[in-house]
């Protein structure tokens, strides 16, 4: 089942909630875990590939939420385990080598399927971790976005990062049951430039990210190509797109 998230009141609610912790992103997926009353207080939550973990972390201090961390990157690790918000069973690891005797009522995963992707064994050892009724909850950027559009552009196609409409087809294939929303968030192409028509340092940094190479380092052709490309992305009211897909998984 595909739908639209309910923008008047994900919005709403961050202004009403005042949320200033958390991203837009990240506003919304909170909205859709409270909605649909996949956290309640102390909700025990599995989180795969944290990374600096701003809605973890708002959900360990606001909800009480007992949260476990897995993040093999050990720098984003390390500050997490210091921070003192999450379990002891927290690891610095991959899904696929964690090892839990716990059971959670969210395993969510935030940026970060990337890595498991078309993985059946991590999906299954995944739905074993939930406690009955529990819900995995995946959320990847789409191919509507902004940054798939520069990745598929700059990038050899076999470094780009599947997207949740790849995701959404195999789960199709293999039968599993889904509902899926997407969530967009439109923002002004005026925000990319400065008062001189140049590129912000924001947005070149967002640029060398997402096509793995660095800004500066472009020759000027090719940062003129993706100054044009940027405006080729623009919709009739001046915005560009950054959009995002919600999966959600249920145990029965």
């Amino acid at each position: 089942m595909e739908s639209q998230w309910n923008d008047k009141d994900s919005k709403n609610y961050r202004y009403i909630n005042n949320h200033k912790s958390l991203s837009d992103s990240d506003s919304c997926i909170l909205y859709f875990l409270e909605q649909n009353k996949i956290i309640t207080s102390s909700t025990k939550i599995l989180s795969i590939g944290a990374g600096p973990a701003q809605l973890e972390t708002f959900l360990a201090k606001q909800k009480n939420s007992k949260i476990t961390i897995i993040e093999p990157d050990q720098t984003f690790f390390s500050e997490l385990e210091n921070s003192g918000y999450f379990s002891k069973d927290s690891r610095c690891t991959t899904f696929q080598d964690f090892k839990s005797r716990s059971n959670f009522k969210l395993i969510l995963s935030v940026n970060s399927w990337y890595y498991i992707n078309e993985d059946e064994k991590a999906l299954a050892k995944a739905l074993r971790l939930l406690e009955p009724n529990g819900s995995i909850v995946i959320v990847m950027v789409s191919e509507r976005s902004i940054g798939y559009a520069f990745e598929s552009h700059w990038r050899d196609k076999k470094f780009l990062n599947p997207t949740i409409e790849q995701i959404l087809t195999w789960l199709r294939s293999i039968d599993i049951d889904f509902h899926f929303e997407y969530k967009d968030f439109p923002f002004p192409i005026r925000e990319c430039f400065n008062n001189k028509d140049e590129l912000t340092e924001k947005t070149k940094k967002w640029i060398s990210f997402t096509i793995g190479r660095e800004f500066k380092e472009l020759s000027s052709e090719e940062q003129n190509e993706t100054i044009e490309l940027l405006k080729s992305l623009v919709d009739p009211d001046g915005n560009l797109h950054y959009t995002l897909g919600l999966l959600h998984i249920t145990k029965e």
